[in-house]
Formats: C-alpha cells, sequence, structure tokens
C-alpha cells in the first residue's frame, strides 16, 4: 500500500503527560487528511486515560513497561497489523526498536533538534531562527501532505462516567466561589517555585471573597500540598494523590484559573481550555514547551542570561543562585492571576 494514502497508521508516543497531549493536533489532522485509514497509537499503560476518549484513534496500544518481554510482545503485535506508516513522535531507543527495520511499512520519526538545543542550553548559543512549538515540529512529520496547523490547540475528552463524581466534588466545594487550582510541584526540582511562595499565594487568594482553592498533584507530590494546606488561613481541597489522570482533568475542567509549574496538569489545562498562569524557570521558549492557547499566560524572568539551563530540568541550580524561581514574587503572580480572573 503507497504510503501517499495510507490505510493504516501507527503513532508511536511512550510518554509523558505532556509529550503525549501535545501529539493531539497531530491525531487530529490525520484523522481529517485520511477520514477511513485506521489510526492506532502505542503508548505506556499508565498514560492511557489521555487517549482512550480520544475521536480520532481507531485503536490504543498500551505498553506495560514492568512486563520483561514487553519490546518482543509490542514488536510482534506491530508486525503482525502491517501498518503501511509510522510516525515516531518519540525516537528513543524503545520506538526506534519498535518500528525500526520493518518490511512495506514508511517511518518518519520526529525532529528533535538535538544540535541546536544543545548549543542553547550548554553554551547560551540560540540558533533558533523561529521558535516552533513542539506540537508543530510533531505536526513537520506529515508535512509532505502539505498539512497546516488549524491553531484549535490540544485535545483531551472527558470520560463522563468517571469525570462525573469529581466534577460533582468539586463543585460542592465550592458552594458558588470561584475556583482556583494550583500544581506546585514538578518531576525536577529546579522547576518547581518555591513552595512558601505558592503558600504566599494562596493567603493572598483566599483573602478575596468567593474563591476557593484545589491542589492538584500525584501521590509523589501530596507531602508537597500537605505543607502548603499547613499554611492557609481556609482549608484548600487537596486533591494531590486521590486521583487518576481523568479525574484529574475531570478536576482541572472545573478551575476558572489555574498556576501551575512546567507540569502535565499544565497541558492538561490547555487541552481543557482552561486559564492557566503557567510559572516557567529553567527553561525558556524555544524549547517548545510553553502552554498553548490564548486561555495561557507564562510568566518568566527574562532578565536572566543563565536561561535556560537545562531542557528537561534539574534538582539543583547550577548557577546555586535560583533566581529564575525565587525573582518571580508572590505578588506578581497574584496579580497576574488577578487580570486572568477579570478577564474570565
Amino acid at each position: 500500500m503507497t504510503t501517499d494514502v495510507p490505510q493504516k497508521i501507527l503513532v508511536i508516543r511512550l510518554s509523558s503527560i505532556g509529550d503525549i497531549l501535545l501529539t493531539t493536533p497531530l491525531l487530529r489532522h490525520l484523522r481529517q487528511r485520511f477520514q477511513h485509514a485506521d489510526i492506532d497509537f502505542i503508548v505506556k499503560k499508565q498514560y492511557a486515560d489521555l487517549l482512550r476518549t480520544n475521536p480520532h484513534l481507531s485503536h490504543l496500544l498500551l505498553f506495560d513497561q514492568k512486563s520483561k518481554h514487553e519490546l518482543s510482545r509490542m514488536r510482534a503485535e506491530i508486525l503482525k497489523n502491517d501498518y503501511d506508516l509510522i510516525l515516531d513522535i518519540h525516537k528513543n531507543f524503545r520506538s526506534i526498536y519498535l518500528s525500526g527495520f520493518l518490511p512495506h511499512t514508511k517511518v518518519i520519526r520526529y525532529h528533535k533538534y538535538y544540535f541546536k538545543r544543545f548549543f542553547l542550553v550548554h553554551f547560551g548559543w540560540n540558533l533558533y531562527r523561529q521558535i516552533i512549538p513542539v506540537h508543530q515540529r510533531y505536526l513537520q512529520t506529515i508535512s509532505r501532505w502539505h498539512i497546516q496547523d488549524d491553531g484549535a490547540g490540544l485535545d483531551l475528552v472527558l470520560d463522563e462516567t468517571e469525570a462525573g463524581p469529581i466534577i460533582e466534588r468539586v463543585t460542592r466545594f465550592a458552594d458558588g466561589r470561584s475556583v482556583i487550582g494550583m500544581a506546585p510541584s514538578a518531576a525536577f526540582a529546579n522547576k518547581r517555585w518555591p513552595l512558601e511562595y505558592y503558600a504566599e499565594l494562596g493567603k493572598k487568594m483566599q483573602l478575596h471573597d468567593n474563591t476557593c482553592l484545589v491542589l492538584i498533584g500525584d501521590n509523589r507530590d501530596r507531602n508537597i500540598t500537605e505543607q502548603i494546606a499547613e499554611q492557609l488561613p481556609q482549608q484548600p481541597l487537596n486533591l494531590a494523590g486521590e486521583l487518576s489522570l481523568m479525574e484529574t482533568a475531570a478536576a482541572i475542567h472545573c478551575l476558572n484559573l489555574f498556576v501551575t509549574n512546567d507540569t502535565g496538569p499544565m497541558h492538561m489545562a490547555s487541552a481543557l481550555k482552561i486559564p492557566t498562569l503557567a510559572i516557567f524557570g529553567p527553561t525558556t521558549r524555544e524549547l517548545g514547551f510553553f502552554p498553548l492557547g490564548r486561555h495561557s499566560q507564562v510568566v518568566e524572568n527574562l532578565d536572566l542570561s543563565c536561561r535556560p539551563c537545562t531542557h528537561m530540568g534539574r534538582n539543583h541550580c547550577p548557577k546555586k543562585h535560583f533566581r529564575c524561581m525565587t525573582d518571580i514574587s508572590p505578588q506578581q503572580v497574584y496579580e497576574l492571576s488577578t487580570t486572568l480572573l477579570n478577564k474570565r
């Protein structure tokens, strides 16, 4: 089967939350261009909630990383399905193994801009002639079909059965007040705005009438959210570690404003079109992961020559001053948050 009109397409992106959600414009465009094709997706099992309700997919293939023979099993399934076209949007050892040396299959791999990223992070040399967000870089894999970004952003469809109880819980807690969400953690320490800053921001927000706070995170973040909750004059709804990904999306769906670090839930909010104020420290716009849409705004320290110092994150500040985060004050974030709320 010629790849000019592929009938069986496979997309590979195993992880993580943000990266997977950033593939959803690609899936939407694939479905629009190839309406009758089978479009399958391989993703790690723990991230299935992000895609299992996506209307543009035919089948979701779940990768169980805990299984010793999972790579062999998944490759055998790929061979059996005899895809015309594979889009490797991950481009790591696993994805290359899964998609390499397949007969009669066209494989296109995502271009990661390794050299530009390396020189920007390690030497401060900005070789990016233009800033291309990651979701548009994913779309470049299908540029041969002259597909243009439609500007509609990310997709995340709630499962009403699973989301309903969480929406009801948050609505009951809010009791008619505006709901402000906070995601105070991140995978790496230097991508976290200081805990005490979040607590101070929360105090300022709780001084507003008709405002309540919801804390978002996974079970690794519970300690952080509990420390913040202890410093607040009013008890927030602390959901960290209690929810599945789909339930987390449901909680975010209830928010009037989301204040977050550079995290997976930030991209969930973008997909759900929730007004978001994202706090970026060690990473910059050139790396492609700023939140999408007119509902989102980024606050960052633009006066530092040492940014970016990483493309993923570190557990320390290489300069030992951490000014990319500590120079962003709770008052500054509070004022920006109030502006976004008033626009809402």
